[in-house]
């Protein structure tokens, strides 16, 4: 059945032939008297009210913006995450995410309204596309219905509106975060265990202060050893310096074919050759870097074949720990001192050699009061000294050695030690490990029952029971954190001087002597206090420690963000568009006088004798005004000449006075 839909501008006389003649007559008085009160409203240009031209401005400068927040994406290219302005402007793309769909609708669909009107005034084709897309734009999926893909006005319009959902996704991914990574290369310095740093500590402490050492040192090693269980398992003593693994604790066959053993998994007391770490001054601020960089340390270990337990002797042994080097002397000009301060001091000579007392390693002895107090736990042990070499890595405040391995720059003897040049160590340590005449254990003596707790039942405790290696391992490490104190009392808090220059000429540990001085100027003083002619270099530092040199490799990782230019340059286009075609329309609407009277809904309410409404007495044009007047009055689609008409015919009038609309009628 074929339905016909008459239009609103039919003519008076057409309708008249459709209506009873009692209504025909009621409503031309009706018509007559409303005629006589009725104004006539004039024209003007614009158009439209300064209050819809004022919205329509304000949605123009919107779109403007967005505009402005792709520009704004290139501008902060390379910018850290923290930046003020990136971050405002990472916060505007979310939010332009949600507002451009609804801004770009009211806009394009205000602006195509006003070119048709501007168009409409002075006379166009009345085609599906122009009245309904350019008036009434609803959506692109209505107009490629009805116009059925056929008008090169349909693909410009479906690609015009397609624009507001790719520009809400290119606003919402302007710009995206990525890490950047910039490297560099850093002077650092670090505490030298080598011959420079055990000689500045023979002046420092040996002859300038006649052996007194300074408190801090045992307050130092109390402090080490009362550590917590993870920070003594960990990479790191509890002032931040980094631990050297022990060497020799370590499986060398997993060494690589450089001599290299990763150390990444360490887990135990025992796997660190020291209670303390190594100070490293230099290394820049890392909370958003990472730093690698070698350094050469030396470590003594330990051999010790068995504990014996032997009837105490308390003239001799007395109660507690006690430590004795049964073969060392005072020897810092000797064959065995010259051996262990290395070049440029001389080797020792074919006759030398030979002589066992000259080449083999010193003897230390252990004794420990058992629990009953009767007895002593002693082991004799064997000291040796291993230069090493260590790859550290620090992230952020965390620092840790990956892998080490045999020092390949440090080739003097592995019998030759501290205690060659002088027992200032072993000194120290007795001082902290003897208990004196109390019948409690020491700290150290606790220790070394147990690397993992400070506490016993009974007063004293008995080593007599443990393994002689893990006694050694424990030894090794007191033996280490002593002589590492003893080389920098005040330098392990970290509150260090940052001028570099103040800890020496830059040297490795196996060179540092020849840093400070030519050969020449090491030789002998004459001087028995002092046998060594020391440069006056080494002796005037100011720094806490000698500080063996290296350099760092710094990588900064720094969160820059980064425009995504694809999406930028959709917003670009996407958004002028908008405003373009925005402008059109403004422009437009300052040239139209026709009002607004294209709407698909209010326009069926113009001149249509089915609606007798009053409208205040006053001709309202503008469809927004009449939406508003006409908001509540009830309507209907449906037959508007009633069913005792002969002809009938579909309209919109009010509800009550229009007939539904029946199936298998006939309707013009």
């Amino acid at each position: 059945m074929t339905q016909y839909f008459s239009l609103p501008q039919e003519t008076t006389e057409l309708r008249r032939l459709h209506r009873p003649r009692d209504s025909r007559e009621e409503d031309q008085t009706e018509r007559t008297r409303n005629r006589k009160s009725q104004t006539v409203r004039e024209l003007k240009r614009p158009a439209d009210s300064e209050l819809s031209i004022s919205l329509y401005v304000f949605l123009c400068i919107v779109a403007l913006l967005f505009i402005v927040l792709a520009i704004g994406s290139l501008i902060v290219s390379g910018r850290r995450n923290d930046d003020s302005t990136a971050r405002k402007l990472e916060e505007a793309m979310r939010l332009g995410a949600t507002l451009y769909p609804m801004v770009f609708a009211a806009l394009m669909s205000r602006a195509l309204k006003s070119i048709g009107r501007y168009r409409a005034e002075r006379g166009i084709e009345l085609t599906v596309a122009l009245y309904h897309f350019l008036l009434y734009v609803q959506g692109a999926n209505e107009f490629i219905i009805i116009d059925s893909l056929s008008s090169t006005l349909t693909w410009v319009l479906v690609a015009l509106w397609a624009l507001s959902p790719l520009g809400s996704q290119a606003s919402l991914r302007l710009m995206y975060p990525v890490d950047l990574l910039a490297t560099s290369t850093e002077p650092i310095r670090y505490m030298d265990t080598g011959p420079a740093g055990h000689l500045h500590t023979y002046y420092n402490f040996g002859m300038s202060y006649d052996g007194a050492f300074p408190p801090t040192i045992g307050d130092l090693y109390s402090g080490s050893l009362t550590q917590s269980v993870k920070t003594k398992e960990g990479p790191q003593d509890q002032w931040g310096n980094v631990k050297i693994p022990s060497f020799t604790g370590l499986d060398q066959s997993h060494a690589d074919s450089n001599g290299w053993i990763a150390t990444l998994n360490l887990r135990q007391v025992e796997s660190y050759s020291s209670l303390v770490g190594i100070p490293v001054v230099g290394l820049p601020a890392l909370d958003h870097a990472s730093a690698e960089f070698s350094i050469e340390t030396v470590q003594v270990s330990l051999s010790c074949p068995s504990i014996e337990s032997l009837p105490i002797d308390y003239r001799q042994d007395g109660y507690g720990l006690n430590a004795t080097c049964l073969d060392c002397e005072y020897s810092p000009l000797g064959p065995r001192g010259d051996s262990f301060l290395g070049p440029p001091m001389p080797s020792l000579n074919v006759t030398q050699k030979a002589d066992r007392s000259l080449t083999k390693s010193r003897t230390i002895q252990f004794n420990s009061t058992t629990v009953d107090r009767r007895r002593v736990a002693q082991s004799t042990c064997q000291v040796t000294q291993h230069p090493v070499e260590t790859m550290v890595r620090c992230e952020n405040t965390t620092c840790a050695v990956t892998k080490i391995r045999a020092s390949i720059t440090d080739h003097r003897g592995p019998n030759y030690t501290t205690f060659d040049l002088a027992t200032n160590a072993l000194n120290v340590l007795f001082d902290n490990i003897s208990a004196g005449w109390s019948q409690w254990a020491s700290s150290s003596q606790l220790f070394l029952n147990d690397s993992t707790s400070l506490q016993e039942k009974f007063g004293a405790v008995d080593l007599s029971g443990l393994p002689a290696s893990l006694f050694a391992q424990r030894a090794s490490i007191l033996l280490n954190t002593v002589t590492a104190l003893l080389m920098s009392p005040t330098g392990f808090m970290r509150i260090l001087p940052t001028n570099l220059t103040l800890y020496g000429p830059p040297h490795i540990p196996a060179r540092g002597l020849l840093a400070f001085g030519n050969a020449s100027s090491w030789g002998p003083s004459g001087n028995q206090y002092s046998p060594i002619n020391t440069p006056m270099a080494l002796k005037l530092i100011k720094a806490p420690f000698v500080g063996a040199s290296t350099n760092a490799t710094v990588v900064t990782h720094t969160n820059v963000y980064q425009p995504s230019y694809p999406w930028v340059t959709l917003l670009l286009v996407s958004s002028s568009l908008l405003l373009l075609t925005s402008l059109v329309g403004l422009g437009f609407t300052f040239h139209t006088l026709a009002p607004n009277i294209f709407d698909p809904v209010i326009s069926l309410t113009y001149n249509n004798p089915y609606l007798p409404i009053d409208l205040d007495n006053n001709l309202i044009l503008e469809a927004e005004d009449r939406a508003k007047e006409l908001g509540r009055t009830m309507v209907r689609l449906g037959n508007v000449h009633g069913n005792e008409e002969p002809v009938q015919k579909v309209g919109l009038g009010i509800g009550q006075d229009i007939q539904p609309l029946q199936q298998g009628n006939s309707y013009i």
